[in-house]
């Protein structure tokens, strides 16, 4: 499965926003994916914003620089293939994170684990 750059953060910090049904597949999930493109995403948006506007964005990023990796996740890294798988999908939403991630679940055929119901006009599998 693949996890959204929000969800991730919420099983990290913890959250209380994170789904009981999301949170639960990320427990008994060996080691869930996270693209690299969330990583982008949490450190666009902490750049733009800082540290009190993204909340646990930014102790998620802490974090992953801290350990080294988000753990418990692996990090998708992003291949020539997901950047081509982009231009497939439907023309439904502009943030180019989101497109990434569907992208990259689409190809491998992944679930994605999110609150954002933007996935499923992608073609996406969605847990939540």
């Amino acid at each position: 499965m693949l996890v959204d750059t929000q969800a991730a953060a919420w099983f990290m910090v913890p959250d209380p926003r994170l789904s009981s049904k999301g949170e639960a597949f990320l427990r008994r999930a060996s080691k869930p994916l996270v693209s690299m493109a969330s990583v982008w995403e949490a450190n666009s948006k902490r750049a733009k914003h800082g540290d009190r506007r993204i909340g646990s964005l930014a102790l998620w990023l802490d974090r992953i620089k801290a350990l080294g990796l988000p753990a418990p996740f692996e990090i998708l890294p992003l291949a020539l293939e997901d950047c081509y798988g982009v231009r497939d999908l439907a023309a439904v939403h502009g943030d180019p994170f989101d497109r990434m991630i569907a992208a990259q679940a689409v190809r491998r055929g992944v679930p994605v684990v999110s609150a954002d119901p933007v996935f499923d006009a992608y073609g996406c599998e969605r847990i939540w």
